[in-house]
């Protein structure tokens, strides 16, 4: 919802933080780079069997994969903030949205799965922040 209103009030939006996002999840013939859905449902059900163990960490932070208070603090957060049916429930539908046809692009995206870029034609700032962590690990710190 933030991206549509960035894209449909940008006299009302003075700069958007986007984190770990993307326009689309779902792969299509013009965004290849987008999840297949076999892999979506594995996904889906190892995040099901796994909620509130820590299940995905490895793969949002691959540098506190072997840090067993990351993984605790991961876990308890994953079971403070809900089910793991309405975890799946929620990608689901996340991996249903489509934002690019909201998004003034110039079409040039690119993704090599560690830093996403792209080039907005409003005079809107892209500040591009790299880190080994997820942002939902300085919580811990």
């Amino acid at each position: 919802m933030n991206l549509l209103f960035a894209a449909t009030h940008p006299d009302r939006t003075a700069a958007i933080v986007l984190v770990g996002t993307f326009a689309r999840v779902a792969w299509a013939p013009d965004y290849t780079f987008g999840t297949k859905p076999d892999a979506w449902h594995a996904l889906l059900d190892r995040m099901e069997q796994g909620w509130g163990k820590g299940v995905l960490l490895s793969a949002l932070t691959p540098s506190l994969a072997n840090d067993a208070a990351a993984r605790e603090w991961w876990g308890r957060f994953q079971r403070q903030a809900c089910s793991p049916g309405a975890a799946v429930a929620l990608l689901r539908m996340a991996y249903e949205i489509d934002a690019r046809p909201i998004l003034h692009t110039d079409a040039r995206l690119r993704d090599d799965r560690n830093d996403w870029k792209r080039s907005v034609r409003r005079q809107t700032p892209l500040i591009t922040c790299r880190t080994a962590r997820h942002p939902s690990s300085i919580a811990m710190r």
